[in-house]
């Protein structure tokens, strides 16, 4: 390798749990809207729903710097849904605003953020 190379960040463990986590979201959407899809919940919105988080999963996997705020933004928004869900529902969501949780401070962690925010080639 030339001294004018830059090496490729390794990429965290905990960062192809996340995309394999985003993958199977992904998967369990695509199979809900085939199978036992809901009539108030257009057909696209499964599709769209299943892109988005091909297409996170990929990104961070690839370690992309647009994935790491998407990913981010996305546990912002459903995380402000889930404490939402008492008010509507009356029932408590602390088990997967606790996974929402987790997922974004491990992405805030300086050493992940570090490799996601690092400025090199993969930073588009």
């Amino acid at each position: 390798m030339a001294h004018n190379e830059r090496q490729r960040p390794r990429r965290p463990r905990g960062v192809i749990i996340l995309s394999l986590v985003l993958t199977s979201f992904g998967l369990v959407l695509a199979l809900a809207g085939m199978v036992a899809p809901s009539p108030a919940i257009p057909a696209m919105a499964y599709a769209g729903g299943t892109l988005y988080f091909f297409i996170l999963a990929w990104g961070l996997m690839k370690l992309r710097r647009w994935a790491w705020f998407a990913t981010l933004i996305a546990m912002a928004i459903a995380g402000a849904e889930l404490a939402l869900t008492p008010v509507i529902t009356g029932r408590t969501a602390l088990a997967p605003m606790a996974f929402l949780a987790l997922g974004a401070l491990y992405l805030l962690l300086p050493n992940v953020r570090t490799v996601f925010l690092s400025g090199g080639s993969n930073s588009r």
